[in-house]
């Protein structure tokens, strides 16, 4: 006869083992432990204490928090050949005085972080790019020459959402219900 066919008073009881309880008291153990200190740091300073003891960043005398979200447009063709960039955490002064001084050629974009800075990103290429964490304060300065006349702003689906034409030395806001949806940009 096999074990799985003796009446059940006949089967040997199975046992949780020594390991096994060994084990489970370690994960118990450590989840009492791990859970409350990393609550309770959290809430048993005050919030200007929090703040004080977060790392900060200073932008020219300013002190900021953490970023809120960090802006991306993807790809973004770094090194002399294109002379791409992306500079983060500027004050309005500074995004601005970026924007202004956009280069001829190229079309300046600036989103913002959410803690009052903003990303600057200075394109050249034609190449359509996804873009990530546009969520407002959106700014263009689009220098391009006359074979390059438009940066167009795409949804999700790819329609074409908006489009801002070549405006030297001027910069044109982007409306937050634009920036909201916009998932590519192109700047031919």
């Amino acid at each position: 006869m096999k074990f799985d066919q003796l009446p059940g008073s006949m089967r040997r009881p199975r046992r949780f083992g020594r390991r096994r309880w060994l084990a489970a008291i370690a994960v118990i153990a450590s989840l009492t432990v791990l859970a409350p200190t990393s609550s309770a740091t959290a809430t048993a300073q005050p919030a200007s204490e929090r703040a004080a003891s977060a790392p900060n960043r200073s932008v020219s005398g300013v002190g900021v928090g953490p970023l809120a979200w960090e802006p991306s447009i993807t790809p973004i063709y770094y090194g002399p050949k294109y002379g791409e960039d992306k500079i983060q955490n500027r004050t309005r002064a500074q995004r601005d005085h970026y924007l202004s001084n956009c280069e001829e050629g190229y079309a300046c974009i600036s989103a913002g972080e959410g803690n009052g800075l903003y990303t600057v990103f200075k394109l050249f290429s034609c190449v359509r790019r996804d873009t990530l964490a546009f969520v407002n304060a959106g700014n263009i300065a689009n220098n391009q020459d006359g074979s390059h006349p438009a940066v167009l702003l795409y949804d999700k689906n790819l329609h074409l959402i908006a489009k801002f034409g070549v405006q030297p030395g001027i910069i044109q806001a982007i409306p937050d219900t634009i920036m909201y949806k916009t998932w590519y940009v192109d700047i031919c």
